[in-house]
């Protein structure tokens, strides 16, 4: 990924996944909009031999298009089968959303994050 100055003033939020092969970073950027449609970039870089990727969401509103890039992303990590042994902080729950398909073809999501030890 770029470290132009721009491009890091337009990032709204990043997270990195540790794994088996090292850690992996999430960027999401702030959407942005085209017309009647609303765009969200998100990357993922670091992954032990494979391309980074830069990809994008699309949506009615900004939230629309942010979620769908959350969950897109989500997808990646959860069916990666190039990453093992993931953690966030030390837990082993990453804290991003497992996405399912529902039998009427909707998308149903649900997040965990383990409460922070005291």
């Amino acid at each position: 990924m770029d470290e132009n100055p721009d491009r890091l003033a337009d990032i709204i939020a990043e997270r990195v996944v540790d794994t088996s092969s090292g850690p992996v970073k999430l960027v999401f950027f702030r959407p942005t909009c085209s017309g009647a449609t609303w765009n969200c970039r998100f990357s993922i870089s670091g992954m032990a031999g494979a391309r980074d990727i830069e990809s994008a969401s699309s949506g009615r509103d900004s939230l629309e298009a942010l979620m769908l890039a959350i969950v897109a992303a989500s997808m990646f990590f959860y069916d990666s089968s190039t990453l093992s042994e993931m953690s966030v902080f030390g837990n082993p729950e990453i804290g991003l959303l497992k996405t399912t398909e529902a039998t009427n073809g909707d998308l149903e999501s649900t997040f965990t994050l383990s409460a922070p030890k005291k």
